[in-house]
């Protein structure tokens, strides 16, 4: 692979943290299909969404803005650290997805001969 297409994929921890991300993005948009069965996690949703249902809501608007944020700043590093398009846009997508564990690993890159 050329050294401008670097792209590695965050570990498998983080997809399963995605995973309960995207299960509180159901829970805050539509609570009605939220799998409340879910051990933990729907007690905590029901009680979040009972309790605090406009926190609850804006802490999830809240990470959706700081991932937007996050994954425009990946693009420009890896653009700036001489990372093709394609590559710049996996990134992107990538920091989109999972946020900073996505940056860690692109800021660790270093290009051969730094």
């Amino acid at each position: 692979m050329s050294n401008d297409a670097y792209f590695e994929f965050v570990g498998f921890v983080w997809w399963v943290l995605a995973l309960g991300m995207f299960l509180y993005g159901i829970a805050a948009l539509a609570p009605g299909y939220f799998p409340y069965s879910i051990p933990g996690l729907g007690f905590v949703a029901k009680y979040m969404l009972q309790h605090y249902p406009t926190l609850f809501r804006y802490g999830f608007y809240g990470a959706v803005v700081v991932h937007l944020f996050e994954a425009l700043a990946a693009y420009f590093i890896a653009r700036g650290k001489g990372l093709s398009v394609g590559a710049a846009c996996k990134w992107a997508a990538q920091t989109l997805l999972f946020g900073f564990p996505s940056l860690l690993l692109l800021r660790k890159y270093k290009k051969h001969g730094d």
